[in-house]
């Protein structure tokens, strides 16, 4: 009998077998590049915020703020609800990130009162464990809020949630400029506000091959180093190639975002962020590295 990566079911065994396999069992997580995209997805959006709220802010109060929207730290507003909070409870704007399970769901136990995700799962669309469902239960916040991305980490801070939205961005309009490149290619169309029309006998599943071909050439790298491995197996992440991501389920950094907030891949204009709107390049700083001290 097969199992999934939920439930752990196994077939019937002795007393003395099912001992020693209890030994054996490893405990069941999110692989961690799936919990560093969740990381990044947020960071891109508290960055997004930052931009279009507060970028007048100094850098030490640019900081501060980031690590309120990921995370709510110093604000102590019994109604406020951080962004890595509206993404376990499936609120806006990460409601897309989900949809129903094919097989039945545990429990969402540990998402926050009210929600309403119930038996969804982690699109499969958008990662490459294609045979893998992530419910929701698997989402711990310890995870996505710690700087190594395990339940023994430190929060993680503004300068590096500012720093990874950052680097999204900047993946992510790459990845916008690809799809655009090979629409027009194909004598295509890309509108003015980003969304586009494509010509007979063109799908957008071929787009978005062109698209991963594309990043995987220019062999972006995932700097996991220097944000911390401790207690992760080297085999699952470290400094890898697009090429080397899309074997652990990632097809290049920022992927999430790519599916959830470009006017390329949303139907719902309003889902759009800021930083992604053609006429605002205002908000799309050329990153230059850790050098940057303004936004």
């Amino acid at each position: 009998m097969s199992s999934n990566i939920f439930t752990n079911i196994t077939s019937p065994l002795s007393a003395a077998s099912k001992k020693k396999s209890k030994a054996k069992q490893k405990q069941v997580t999110l692989p961690y590049t799936l919990k560093k995209e969740l990381q990044r997805l947020v960071s891109l959006c508290c960055y997004n915020q930052l931009c279009t709220q507060a970028s007048s802010m100094k850098v030490a109060d640019q900081h501060k703020k980031l690590e309120e929207y990921f995370h709510g730290a110093g604000n102590n507003d019994p109604d406020f609800v951080s962004l890595v909070d509206k993404l376990l409870a499936g609120l806006t704007p990460f409601q897309s990130l989900f949809e129903m399970s094919s097989q039945a769901v545990i429990t969402d136990k540990d998402t926050l009162p009210g929600s309403s995700l119930g038996n969804k799962v982690i699109r499969k669309t958008i990662h490459n464990f294609h045979d893998k469902e992530f419910e929701v239960s698997l989402l711990k916040r310890e995870y996505i809020c710690s700087s190594t991305c395990n339940e023994n980490g430190n929060l993680v801070e503004g300068r590096l949630i500012k720093s990874q939205g950052q680097e999204v961005l900047k993946a992510v309009k790459k990845a916008i400029a690809h799809a655009n490149f090979f629409v027009k290619s194909k004598s295509g169309t890309v509108n003015a506000d980003g969304t586009y029309e494509l010509p007979s006998g063109l799908t957008i599943d071929d787009v978005l091959a062109y698209v991963f071909v594309k990043m995987d050439e220019e062999g972006q790298e995932e700097n996991d180093d220097e944000f911390g491995n401790e207690g992760e197996d080297e085999s699952e992440h470290g400094s890898q190639s697009s090429a080397s991501r899309r074997t652990y389920g990632i097809t290049f950094n920022g992927v999430f975002t790519f599916f959830l907030f470009t006017p390329f891949m949303v139907e719902n204009p309003n889902a759009v962020l800021e930083c992604f709107v053609s006429n605002s390049t205002d908000l799309s700083p050329e990153v230059t590295g850790r050098k940057n001290s303004r936004i």
